[in-house]
């Protein structure tokens, strides 16, 4: 699956979330509201993509991506200042694949 694939398609993702901080949790529960649609194809996947900003902030895109029509089938953005301790602690990476 090539991060650079799902990055720009999820570059397309209008939806913008203006946080103090991002929690694990709401990631969850984001993907969670949305299982039917990650189910719905099994070329489905949840991500979250981070990213630190020279400002310092942080973005998160969330969503879920079809690895065969190279699109996000559903997603958002978020921003905010930190991330709680499990999302650093399970985003050591740049990017997060939920099975």
């Amino acid at each position: 699956m090539p991060i650079i694939a799902i990055t720009m398609a999820a570059a397309a993702v209008l939806t913008i979330a203006v946080l103090a901080i991002i929690y694990y949790d709401d990631i969850i529960k984001w993907f969670q509201d949305r299982n039917d649609i990650k189910e719905a194809d099994k070329d489905n996947i949840a991500f979250t993509i981070k990213q630190k900003l020279e400002s310092g902030d942080y973005k998160v895109v969330q969503g879920i991506f079809n690895k065969r029509t190279n699109t996000v089938v559903d997603g958002h953005t978020m921003r905010a200042k930190q991330l709680d301790a499990e999302l650093r602690k399970r985003h050591r990476g740049k990017m997060v694949v939920y099975e």
